[in-house]
């Protein structure tokens, strides 16, 4: 690492340390009325890279996916679904996670909102708040 920090820099804020970490999404589709119906959701989803497994009940419309993000993201998922002919009503979150982070050298509102904004671009990011009294952010992933 270099005296002055700059290594540091080019890690990005949220890396995890499992790059093959497997996430869980629920689904609520609709137009899910036969056994044929599932094996069309169920194969187009398994052919997205890092799927892992996918369950379709067709009698409450639901399906499990376990995926890693690193290769798939729910996003994907859910445009290869709808693509396919079917709808995607609601989707539950899991995995919910918070992260707070102390911020240094925020002087007025327009750097809070600054922050605020970019955090909430990044991919996975479902909520972002930045407290500027505080000197903190607090994410929702």
């Amino acid at each position: 690492m270099d005296a002055d920090g700059i290594d540091e820099l080019r890690i990005p804020l949220l890396q995890t340390s499992e790059d093959g970490v497997v996430r869980t999404v629920t689904f609520q589709l609709s137009d899910i009325k036969c056994a044929s119906c599932v094996n069309s959701v169920e194969s187009v989803v398994r052919n997205l890279d890092g799927i892992k497994s996918v369950a379709v009940s067709p009698l409450d419309g639901r399906a499990a996916i376990k995926f890693v993000p690193k290769f798939v993201t729910v996003k994907q998922i859910k445009e290869s679904i709808e693509e396919s002919g079917f709808g995607v009503d609601e989707l539950h979150e899991q995995d919910i996670a918070v992260c707070r982070v102390r911020i240094k050298g925020m002087a007025c509102t327009s750097c809070s909102e600054s922050v605020e904004n970019a955090l909430q671009m990044v991919e996975g990011v479902k909520k972002a708040i930045v407290g500027l009294a505080l000197e903190e952010a607090k994410s929702a992933l």
